[in-house]
């Protein structure tokens, strides 16, 4: 049984249809440049700028054709600062992009008031270029588990140019406390293009346990030795808890919970037991004389 179809025919419907999204690539990759007539013959002249132009950091675009690459097992062409991500990349959805970041030379932690901190988030918020990675400490002057963190954080701009750490005095501004959930110092916080998204509640806190938070969250590695030297312990976060002379909230807090503690000690069935043995023993002393 017949259908009137010639075999030759139906094979090259067929592969045309296969060739057809080749097509447009083949046609691009093959021809050869165009080139306007007018633009040919008449020659260009360079008019050198009257005003100097700052460069905008570069955008990176999605490849057109990307399937296509990926049947072909290619790699997309791009500028080296780009980093193109899925399909290419499986692993950059599970990790925050900041190796793109620009890397600051000389690159040390920055001491911020709580308004500074607030001002450069609403920055970073509004920010459409390169992803701004930062890393936050928020901090107390007495607290001495700060004080233990200190060297550790100095030493992380070192290691990792292209992350902004920032230390921020956490008793300056109570309404943090109930914005960004700061219940204890010391808290860190990683944030992305002023948005947090991680939280490190690794406890202690040492230069090892820094680097598996950062390299966990991001696709950050260090460029030096994670070592601290002896410059990370003079600053500039101090290594030294401040003192006080007195601490009214410890001992206004030590009194009420010790008021706290006798009163439902004398209303329980123990307090009162102690209590009637006591005035028993008080009446037969006085019996006795």
């Amino acid at each position: 049984m017949t259908f009137g179809i010639d075999r030759n025919k139906l094979f090259g419907f067929f592969y045309l249809l296969a060739a057809l999204p080749y097509s447009s690539t083949l046609d691009i990759a093959l021809s050869p440049p165009s080139e306007d007539a007018n633009e040919r013959d008449t020659p260009t002249e360079q008019i050198p700028p009257t005003h100097s132009t700052v460069p905008l950091p570069k955008q990176c675009s999605y490849p057109k054709d990307a399937f296509l690459l990926l049947v072909k097992n290619m790699c997309p062409s791009a500028d080296p600062f780009c980093i193109i991500d899925a399909p290419f990349d499986f692993l950059a959805n599970s990790k925050i992009r900041c190796s793109t970041a620009l890397r600051r030379e000389n690159a040390t932690l920055q001491l911020m008031s709580s308004s500074q901190l607030l001002h450069l988030i609403s920055i970073m918020s509004d920010n459409e270029d390169l992803p701004l990675c930062m890393l936050t400490a928020f901090y107390t002057p007495q607290c001495i588990f700060s004080a233990r963190m200190a060297p550790f954080l100095n030493a992380l701009p070192r290691v990792y140019p292209q992350l902004h750490v920032i230390a921020c005095d956490a008793s300056e501004y109570s309404r943090l406390h109930s914005r960004y959930g700061i219940s204890g110092t010391p808290t860190i916080i990683l944030w992305l293009d002023g948005i947090g998204v991680a939280r490190m509640d690794d406890s202690p806190f040492s230069l090892e346990a820094f680097k598996e938070f950062i390299e966990k969250w991001t696709d950050l590695e260090p460029i030096s030795s994670l070592t601290v030297q002896e410059a990370d312990y003079e600053g500039p976060l101090p290594t030294r808890a401040r003192e006080e002379q007195t601490d009214w909230y410890l001992w206004l807090s030590s009194v009420t919970m010790f008021l706290s503690c006798a009163y439902f000690f004398s209303i329980s069935k123990y307090g009162q037991s102690l209590w009637q043995m006591i005035r028993t023993n008080y009446m037969e002393a006085n019996e006795a004389r």
